[in-house]
């Protein structure tokens, strides 16, 4: 009998695994629909037809939305996707609500990832995220770029908030 059992669980290997992941997006008034949202689902959707990718596992996924600055309710909606046993989180993008979420990962140890920007000296600590935003480096080589090619002599940056964002 347990050699069967055995033989069985090898077979078993083998079939489809599904692996959840969750996503955590702001909604923000006046606008529609969240661009990262989008790019998540498309990402997902191409991992599936793409079966080279990741054979015999489909991914599967779980969205939340959150308002803006909602701390608490990042906090409470990551939980909530940890509780159905997502693989990892995706999400959310605004610091106030990032670093909740990043708090949790740490503490489970469950892969956050993220898309914005975070200076490496500065949060070195955390050890379960993977930031998808361009390395800070890069970003400054293309404006330096920019202001080299255009010739240009004085040059500002306009930042959407206090982030850096």
């Amino acid at each position: 009998m347990l050699i069967s059992v055995e033989c069985d669980e090898e077979v078993n290997n083998t079939s489809p695994l599904s692996l959840s992941t969750g996503g955590i997006f702001e909604t923000v008034e006046n606008e529609p629909v969240n661009i990262e949202e989008l790019a998540f689902k498309f990402a997902v959707t191409n991992i599936n037809r793409n079966r080279t990718l990741m054979p015999n596992t489909t991914l599967t996924y779980d969205i939340q939305r959150i308002n803006l600055f909602d701390s608490f309710e990042a906090s409470r909606r990551a939980c909530d996707q940890l509780a159905l046993g997502v693989a990892a989180l995706f999400g959310p993008s605004h610091s106030s609500s990032v670093s909740a979420v990043q708090s949790i990962c740490n503490a489970l140890e469950v892969p956050h990832i993220q898309t914005r920007w975070k200076h490496p000296t500065v949060d070195h600590k955390d050890a379960f995220y993977i930031n998808l935003y361009p390395d800070y480096a890069a970003i400054s080589r293309a404006v330096l770029d920019l202001v080299l090619y255009y010739n240009w002599k004085i040059v500002t940056v306009v930042y959407e908030d206090s982030t850096g964002k």
